[in-house]
């Protein structure tokens, strides 16, 4: 679903791939796992459970864990910012986004102070907590706190592509005053299993598909299905 393939490859190379993998799936505990990617973890992988809430059954095996690995050095994204963004802007953003998702944060008002209040098990950011202006709390999982924090909003021209959260994995500071925040962060989407970047460093290394695959699941089996 996530993955742009449009039919068809001329690549010999990744023709080839295809025939020596046909049929091959990763399973765990008897089951095909869904095996989610993403551009760059940032060298630390994410929690399937704290990307993906709404997908326990899936999300939250352990093949699924995060853990820290450090490759994909090679990575434009690797490591990222700082990005300072004005928090009235900001705030409209995360209004935007709570009013088209049906969350209380659609009442914030100039956020002043963002905090993560629980991390995964790689110590990657799970779910960051906003104070407003008003006093008000509210608490948003980590990948939602990424997409509200770059939604379009109305009145606000469309977010820069170099102001933009490239991924949950920040760490947020408030200017006394409350008027900026600034981002630096690590990664590039997601998180959680197949780092794309770090597959092509291991790859470039001599690791093998299968090497590269089980590590990146950890406990998943690799099974011939057709």
């Amino acid at each position: 679903a996530s993955q742009v393939y449009g039919g068809r490859a001329t690549s010999s190379k990744a023709i080839a791939a295809v025939e020596r993998t046909r049929g091959q799936v990763l399973t765990w505990d008897g089951r095909v796992i869904t095996a989610f990617f993403s551009a760059s973890s940032g060298g630390v992988s994410q929690d399937g459970s704290a990307a993906f809430p709404d997908r326990q059954g899936r999300a939250d095996i352990p093949p699924l864990r995060g853990r820290q690995h450090g490759w994909g050095r090679s990575s434009g994204n690797f490591a990222w910012g700082p990005i300072h963004r004005d928090t009235r802007e900001l705030s409209q953003r995360l209004a935007a986004w709570g009013r088209a998702n049906r969350h209380a944060v659609a009442g914030i008002g100039r956020v002043t102070r963002i905090d993560v209040v629980q991390r995964g098990s790689s110590g990657r950011p799970a779910v960051f907590q906003l104070v407003d202006d008003r006093g008000q709390v509210f608490r948003l999982p980590a990948e939602p706190f990424r997409f509200a924090s770059n939604a379009d909003a109305p009145g606000l021209p469309k977010l820069d592509p170099s102001q933009q959260l490239k991924s949950s994995f920040v760490d947020v500071r408030v200017a006394p005053g409350g008027y900026v925040a600034t981002f630096t962060g690590r990664g590039h989407g997601h998180g959680v299993g197949l780092d794309q970047w770090a597959a092509r460093d291991m790859a470039a290394q001599g690791y093998t598909g299968h090497q590269i695959v089980t590590f990146f699941y950890p406990g998943a089996q690799l099974q011939k299905l057709y």
